[in-house]
């Protein structure tokens, strides 16, 4: 923004086919993330920026002990709901947050790069951050699996909804991009 005024506006769209998309869900009304916090359930901008960097940061360490999220946060990844799913296809969709991540689901993951904050929203308890997945290709998940099985970077924007300190909701979308791409900005 100069002059109060958009000079510049950074877009991430995933459309039909590159990855898990369902466009009937990815546009639907989100009003837990438009509903006001109460003061007392709100958390300070330092905390909130934080957010983001505590899931990278469990995700890289294969430890979701020190994640600050509810047992029933829901994650959604362009518009397919990826935890808490009583009938989602594969095990990982069944469980929550910090237990995929404890249990190894996402440790084909070496860490999330580029990281940026775009948006802290204290009266929402909203924290927005962009950031690339860095899949290198040949780290195992669960029983041997290499998710991927070639190297990519996986663009996301994901949208952290948190009260009383605790993420009790994450919104992404995300893509798969070639390996070692950078954002631009």
């Amino acid at each position: 923004v100069n002059d109060g005024r958009i000079s510049e506006i950074e877009n991430l769209v995933v459309r039909q086919g590159s990855i898990i998309f369902s466009p009937e869900t990815s546009n639907a009304p989100r009003p837990h993330f438009e509903e006001t916090l109460a003061p007392a359930e709100r958390i300070g901008r330092e905390q909130l920026a934080r957010i983001p960097h505590l899931y990278l940061d469990a995700i890289t360490a294969d430890d979701g002990s020190e994640l600050p999220v509810r047992d029933d946060c829901i994650r959604v990844e362009n518009g397919i709901q990826t935890t808490c799913n009583p009938e989602a296809q594969i095990e990982a969709g069944k469980m929550g947050v910090r237990e995929q991540i404890d249990k190894g689901y996402t440790r084909h993951i070496a860490g999330g790069v580029e990281r940026r904050i775009w948006v802290l929203d204290e009266e929402r308890g909203m924290s927005v951050a962009f950031f690339f997945f860095d899949h290198p290709g040949n780290l195992e998940s669960v029983n041997g699996r290499v998710p991927f099985g070639y190297p990519n970077y996986m663009p996301a924007a994901e949208i952290f909804k948190t009260r009383n300190g605790q993420i009790e909701r994450i919104e992404a979308i995300i893509d798969i991009y070639q390996y070692g791409i950078k954002s631009g900005w």
